[in-house]
């Protein structure tokens, strides 16, 4: 669901840029300690599945049996990737469920329908430690900035910490969650933590995205998204009020929204992409 292997065009610590032959060098390197924290977890798996265990990684085993590796993932947010990996890692688009969409809140379609688009804040399972100064930093941004706002809790706690920059305020809507499908279209840009599932949505509604992220693969999507103009990214930890207001200015220029819109058209929709993995995995357990 993310760059993994090794390569010379994705930086193995977003941020750190080396060249082609040194990076794809440092991939190598950076195998065997992911390898050592799932092994134990594969061979579990496997010995539920009547599998022996192994002491050999994926990409070991892919190159010796001729495997193939599905990327779950669009190749246009790593130009130049799907060339160098070739057809042993095909890249299908983000899989998810078919693009159906729930009807809105009401009172969630009425503020959208009240005012210009606003700007979507959400950071999905990754809980914020205090969404209390979140959302004054939230209320204080979009005030200086003369946007409306859309914050989605998610995983996080806003229970008590409304009144600190919300209900009073008309440019601010609070909800516990939203169809990313029905909503999306009808933001000016995203706020988010970078997580696959939220980088897809945003990404095929054509949405300008400032990533802040936490940890794993989310610095991957943010540092992704700034290379190709669609977006920008900076850690959660780091994050201010000049920051935020900074990135938002970032991601809402007309270059930005351009190339974010240039992007969508090469989403493939969740269906497409699950039927081209699901004709790779048969391929390959026919060609066995």
């Amino acid at each position: 669901y993310c760059p993994l292997r090794k390569n010379d065009v994705v930086p193995v610590s977003p941020g750190i840029t080396l060249p082609g032959m040194l990076n794809r060098s440092m991939w190598a390197l950076a195998e065997s300690p992911r390898w050592k924290s799932m092994k134990t977890r594969e061979n579990m798996q496997r010995t539920a599945l009547g599998l022996p265990p192994t002491r050999d990684a994926l990409p070991v085993r892919s190159a010796r049996y001729g495997g193939v590796e599905i990327q779950a993932y669009e190749s246009a947010l790593f130009p130049g990737l799907a060339e160098q990996w070739g057809p042993q890692r095909p890249f299908v688009g983000f899989l998810g469920p078919s693009q159906g969409h729930r009807d809105a809140d009401p009172d969630l379609d009425r503020w959208l329908q009240a005012g210009s688009a606003p700007v979507y804040f959400g950071f999905g399972s990754m809980p914020v430690p205090d969404p209390a100064a979140l959302l004054r930093m939230i209320d204080t941004v979009i005030g200086r900035l003369g946007i409306r706002a859309l914050v989605c809790a998610g995983w996080s706690d806003l229970t008590g910490a409304e009144s600190v920059a919300a209900r009073s305020n008309p440019n601010i809507m609070i909800v516990e969650s939203v169809d990313h499908t029905s909503v999306f279209p009808r933001c000016l840009a995203a706020v988010h933590h970078g997580g696959a599932g939220t980088t897809a949505a945003s990404a095929r509604a054509g949405l300008p995205t400032l990533v802040c992220w936490f940890s794993a693969d989310q610095p991957f999507w943010g540092a992704a998204l700034h290379r190709i103009g669609a977006g920008a990214s900076t850690k959660f930890a780091t994050l201010s009020e000049p920051v935020l207001r900074q990135g938002i200015i970032d991601i809402t220029t007309e270059d930005a929204r351009r190339m974010a819109r240039r992007l969508a058209e090469t989403v493939s929709p969740p269906e497409t992409a699950v039927a081209a993995a699901a004709d790779i995995a048969e391929a390959a357990a026919h060609a066995r």
